[in-house]
């Protein structure tokens, strides 16, 4: 209830015997508050039990401990800690998988690589806390601009992939595209300044007998080959040269 307070050890609460210990860390901290409660009829704890109840509490403060690492592991290994995009071990991990889906399916299966363009001098000419300022707002805005079925991964510096299964060439370009677009038209607040980026795509779709990772080196391609046609622009694998959009 409120206003209520219960004191450490035993005592009671609305007439009933009640046990409070602390969930004390291995640090001396403490993670939490244990609370037994007994009824009125049962009576009060039994002293010799309070040691016992004691430990109990040291062992679930330690089983809580090793969730929240495991869980701070986890998700350290899943994701980003900039961008919060998916980082490249799980991205590659999960293309592979998609990659199995879509050739057990017969389902197409298309992959996007993008790259910032012109990022070094980006940070050469406004330092590398704006550079990451621009990051995350580059992988705000292809998140938002992605299905929910799509995986957007960062793997490595300014180059991020999405996958997107299910997607044929056709669409995937479009997307591409879209996305491109969408990325040349940000305004990015930086001190006194207001940064843009632009992105060149490279766009790749899966064939007979074509491995993950072969699949990961079309798109390179790709992508090498929208920088070469001057950058800001999209590539498929399918037609080495700068996406065609009628604008």
């Amino acid at each position: 209830d409120e206003g209520v307070e219960v004191s450490i050890g035993t005592s009671t609460l609305d007439g009933n015997h009640v046990l409070t210990e602390l969930l004390r860390t291995g640090t001396g901290g403490a993670r939490g508050i244990l609370l037994l409660h007994k009824s009125e009829a049962s009576g009060p704890f039994d002293p010799e039990h309070l040691p016992l109840l004691s430990a109990l509490s040291t062992h679930l403060c330690t089983a809580v401990d090793n969730a929240t690492l495991l869980r701070e592991i986890h998700r350290q290994a899943t994701y980003d800690d900039l961008t919060g995009l998916v980082g490249r071990r799980h991205f590659l991990s999960e293309m592979k998988r998609e990659r199995e889906r879509a050739r057990r399916e017969n389902r197409p299966l298309s992959l996007l690589m993008i790259d910032a363009d012109n990022f070094k001098a980006l940070n050469d000419n406004h330092g590398h806390p704006a550079g990451d300022a621009v990051l995350m707002a580059l992988a705000r805005e292809l998140v938002k601009g992605t299905r929910a079925v799509d995986l957007v991964g960062r793997l490595g510096g300014e180059e991020v992939a999405v996958l997107l299964p299910g997607a044929t060439n056709e669409l995937a370009v479009i997307i591409a595209e879209r996305l491109r677009s969408s990325v040349q038209q940000l305004k990015i607040p930086w001190n006194d300044k207001v940064l843009g980026v632009t992105v060149s795509i490279g766009v790749t779709t899966l064939s007979a007998n074509m491995s993950s990772m072969e699949l990961l080196e079309q798109a390179d391609q790709a992508l090498y080959a929208a920088k070469d046609a001057g950058r800001d622009r999209v590539v498929s694998q399918y037609k080495l040269e700068p996406v065609d959009t009628g604008s």
